[in-house]
């Protein structure tokens, strides 16, 4: 068992952790995409795409779960640590990495499946980096990117 506030910071670690390697497998996606062919100009406009729809989902439905995940956390004591985010939020993750799994798999040499891949690992690791400010050890809102 471990303090709320343990698990606060373990889980914007997780987050920013996460969005980086996100984001290094978008990037490794897109080298092969290109290196199969696709289009410098494609890209123009899948980083912004991917950067766009991971804001979005940042500001509308990370940012709600996990700051009511961060107000539950914060008046406990003693929590398991796999509470340190909410179980219906595990259940998304698995099924993202499950599904992006076989994606991956249907995708192996088509250069624009690739792309599509890399904006959508894109998405979800600028999505995560930019939530990982909720898990915040202090009361006071956060602040920053994707927070008003």
């Amino acid at each position: 068992m471990l303090s709320g506030h343990t698990l606060i910071v373990a889980g914007g670690w997780v987050l920013r952790l996460a969005s980086l390697i996100l984001l290094l497998v978008a990037w490794r996606l897109f080298s092969r995409a290109f290196g199969l062919g696709l289009g410098a100009g494609h890209f123009a406009w899948l980083l912004p795409l991917g950067l766009a729809l991971g804001v979005f989902k940042a500001r509308r439905v990370m940012r709600r779960i996990l700051a009511a995940n961060v107000a539950w956390l914060r008046g406990r004591e003693r929590v398991p640590a796999w509470r340190v985010y909410q179980p219906r939020l595990l259940a998304l993750i698995a099924t993202m990495i499950a599904l992006s799994s076989w994606l991956k798999l249907l995708a192996a040499e088509s250069p624009w499946g690739l792309a599509a891949l890399g904006g959508l690992d894109l998405a979800v690791g600028t999505a995560l980096g930019l939530s990982a400010g909720l898990h915040r050890t202090d009361s006071s809102p956060a602040t920053g990117p994707g927070h008003p």
